[in-house]
């Protein structure tokens, strides 16, 4: 039976209000759970990550956890690459500690580059680890650089180098020309074909620790080569073939200035650029404005400290790691990325990472990049500028079986956006919208209804520290959690946007887990499709948390929790405006295995302001109602609105983040 209370509330203080939301629902912070036993008969899937798993048996705890995360990443780079390269890693399960206890070999690499013959002695060792011993003829003796690079570029070859030998142990279960195989299926394969197959045979032959220890090698060269490295002195350039690609510094212009086609409305600021065309194993210039054109390499090391560069890559080569390494780190400069798939930060049974240090870039891709994870770990860090993000689908942190993607902006004005107009990618939902999979999303792959060979999902995040940023995705976007996932958008501060149609910010489907987490600024959310704002669908949680500001708000619905689901909105202050929606609503009928008796709860709570609210909602009141469907007993589905003014010091999840 359905039941509803609307009261008139004139509140000054509660302990929490959500102990009091939940009350309202007949639950507390101890039981608000999904049922273990539930999801043991479910599902048993081996690759359920820890940090999602620990998110899910107590989904209160999920903030707490996030936020944590969250200070831990923009902590570490400031460190380094390789510190936030670990802490990414450490996401998946897959902790490698490599230079935080002991100095080796990181140790010995620097004090062989105080040898005469280090740049020489380096290059042999790359080439020996690349099994090309055929081209240790003619190899130069590193004379061609001036002094103040030798060191830094010694230690950064011999950090290549044991990135390539820890690549060959991690793959050592697979032949080579398996590896060879097995590149382009990896970037897309379903399981009931014969690539698909092999994809699933190959995640359990994947030595992980091996394949992460060898991307921290090489982070660790790179952080050491931009510490120590001086402004050359004077021209120079050092050109070597390896059997893995071209091993180039310098700082010399060449003549082959950049023929490519020109885009109407073109500045022309690219016409005097020096270009150079890989496959690349080590490039580092200095020669200022650069046109990249990368091609596929399993181990690649792209550094631009000079200049405002275009780079372009091939299917799965810019910045990309696919059974194997692919870095891009560019410290000054406004830059344009330009890739279609796989690629600024893509890591696919391998690591990419494309850092970005200063300037307003853009970033243009089509499908798995800008921070894409699948079977790896995927980073894309820009620290500085307004930039411009642009992709398909699975980007912008996006984290699949086994994997995280990592986007972390410090601070800019910017622009995400997963194409909307162009249906490339069209859902199941609505033929007329993509699937964006994007902005903090996080995906498994249900096959249970197909093979049987379903995958829990990996970890999707998007993090942006400062700025007046806008979000607009399609179906799956900003903050989204599929089949086992965790996908998360922190946005710290600024006046921001976000917009969607389906499933959208702080939203999850099937078992998965879905964050939106806004500090501060004056925010507007607008979802023009169902099913958006901090829905939780099918045992399943989605979060949205506004902790500032004068927002507004037009969604269907939010804070609604569906089919044994917990949908959870929180709006700590501000005078808000909720322009349409069902605000903290259940719905459920889920039957068989107990599920009539699984708690649902939609929550929704404001505490603080003078807000707007359309239909019988109103400021400082309540309203408690049962199961939507009433047509369906369900006892355990609860809907409840609470908007009151707290002024307490601490809500939920600052007391647990230690805040």
């Amino acid at each position: 039976m359905r039941t509803m209370l609307l009261l008139s509330l004139s509140v000054s203080c509660w302990a929490d209000p959500l102990d009091d939301g939940l009350a309202k629902a007949g639950l507390t912070r101890g039981s608000l759970r999904f049922d273990p036993a539930f999801e043991t008969i479910l599902n048993e899937d081996k690759y359920i990550l820890g940090y999602f798993r620990a998110c899910y048996q107590n989904p209160l705890r999920t903030p707490t956890y996030l936020a944590d995360t969250r200070e831990s990443l923009v902590k570490s780079q400031q460190k380094g690459l390789a510190e936030l390269l670990i802490r990414t890693m450490g996401v998946t399960g897959v902790w490698v500690l490599r230079g935080f206890y002991q100095d080796e070999p990181y140790a010995t690499w620097q004090a062989k580059a105080e040898d005469a013959n280090a740049v020489e002695d380096a290059l042999r060792e790359v080439i020996e680890a690349t099994g090309g011993r055929s081209f240790l003829r003619g190899l130069p003796d590193g004379s061609e650089l001036p002094g103040e690079l030798r060191g830094p570029t010694s230690v950064l070859l011999r950090a290549i180098a044991s990135g390539v030998r820890w690549r060959e142990r991690a793959f050592r279960h697979l032949s080579a020309g398996e590896v060879a195989e097995l590149r382009e299926p990896a970037m897309g394969w379903a399981t009931d074909s014969e690539s698909g197959r092999r994809i699933l045979d190959t995640i359990e032959r994947v030595d992980y620790a091996c394949l992460y220890s060898g991307a921290v090698d090489i982070a660790r060269g790179i952080d050491y080569f931009l510490a120590n490295v001086k402004p050359p002195s004077r021209p120079f350039r050092l050109r070597v073939k390896t059997k893995m690609g071209w091993i180039e510094v310098s700082n010399v212009q060449s003549d082959a200035a950049s023929r490519e086609p020109k885009s109407p409305g073109y500045s022309g600021r690219f016409d005097r650029a020096h270009r150079h065309t890989g496959p690349f194993l080590l490039m580092v210039s200095f020669s200022g404005d650069d046109l990249y054109v990368f091609e596929p390499a399993p181990v690649s090391v792209t550094l631009d400290l000079a200049g405002s560069d275009i780079y372009r890559g091939k299917q799965g080569s810019l910045a990309s790691g696919i059974f194997g390494y692919g870095f891009v780190v560019d410290t000054e400069g406004d830059d344009a990325y330009e890739c279609e798939e796989a690629g600024e930060g893509s890591g696919i049974f391998g690591v990419g990472m494309l850092a970005d240090f200063v300037g307003d870039d853009s970033y243009e891709a089509v499908c798995s990049s800008q921070g894409s994870g699948q079977f790896g770990v995927g980073v894309l860090l820009d620290r500085r500028g307004s930039d411009r993000y642009f992709c398909y689908t699975d980007s912008q942190g996006y984290g699949f079986t086994k994997g995280c993607g990592l986007l972390l902006d410090l601070e800019g004005n910017d622009r995400y956006v997963a194409n909307t107009t162009d249906i490339r990618y069209p859902s199941a939902q609505d033929p007329k919208h993509n699937v964006s999979m994007a902005q903090g999303a996080g995906c498994g792959l249900r096959d249970d209804y197909i093979t049987g060979h379903s995958l829990a999902g990996g970890i999707g995040l998007l993090i942006d520290e400062a700025g007046d940023d806008s979000y607009t995705g399609d179906v799956f976007c900003q903050g989204t959690g599929y089949w086992y996932a965790l996908g998360a958008l922190l946005d710290r501060d600024g006046n921001d946007s976000y917009t969607g149609f389906w499933y959208h910010c702080g939203n999850c489907a099937h078992s998965g887990i879905g964050v939106v987490m806004d500090d501060k600024g004056d925010d507007r959310y607008t979802s023009t499709g169902p099913s958006s704002l901090a829905f939780g669908h099918d045992v399943g949680l989605g979060l949205v948390i506004d902790g500032a500001g004068n927002d507004t708000y037009r969604s269907s619905i939010m804070g609604v929790g569906n089919v044994n689901g917990f949908g959870i909105f929180v709006d700590a202050a501000g005078d808000d405006k909720y322009l349409q929606g069902a605000l903290g609503r259940a719905r459920t009928d889920a039957s068989g295995r107990g599920r009539e008796f699984m708690p649902t709860l939609g929550l929704f709570l404001d505490l603080g302001g003078n807000d707007t609210y359309p239909g019988d909602l109103k400021n400082n009141s309540e309203k408690v109602t049962g199961n939507d469907n009433a047509n369906f007993r369900a006892p355990a589905a609860r809907g409840v609105f609470l908007d009151l003014e707290y002024t307490g010091q601490l809500l939920w999840w600052q007391e647990t983040a230690g805040q």
